[in-house]
């Protein structure tokens, strides 16, 4: 089920249409780049391109991902060094208020095959959500 607005997923999927032979695009961060917030050792903290607009009925002010430089479709892959700078990079940010969500290998929601974490600020306002059980299966809320 897609959490963002139709006019962002619309984006989003053409998005991923134009660029489906470029290999893995989250391979592709430097340093500079725009979208890239921190850089850790392991990782780069990046603003999401196509955040969501709702997460569990909230609106979402703020959409980050943490992604492991090296290609990885697991957090398990994660050699003992990336896995400590993994757990202080999430209890920093869910000290700030964040909420953390990650898919496993086998999800069949997962868009990408590098892994990601999701980090997401919620605000105050709940959303009434409405779904649509035919495709292209849009969320609606207000």
């Amino acid at each position: 089920m897609t959490t963002r607005k139709i006019s962002n997923e619309k984006k989003y999927l053409k998005f991923r249409k134009q660029n489906k032979t470029s290999g893995c695009n989250f391979c592709k961060f430097t340093d500079g780049d725009g979208q890239v917030v921190r850089e850790f050792n392991n990782f780069w903290l990046v603003k999401n391109i196509f955040g969501y607009d709702v997460w569990d009925s909230f609106d979402v002010i703020d959409h980050l991902l943490v992604v492991p430089k090296n290609h990885t479709e697991s957090i398990s892959n994660l050699s003992d060094e990336a896995m400590l700078e993994y757990a202080k990079i999430l209890s920093e940010y869910e000290k700030d208020g964040y909420s953390i969500y990650a898919r496993s290998m086998q999800n069949v929601g997962k868009s990408v095959p590098h892994q990601h974490t999701h980090l997401l600020k919620l605000g105050c306002k709940q959303k009434r959500i409405y779904l649509f059980i035919r495709k292209p299966y849009i969320l609606l809320y207000k």
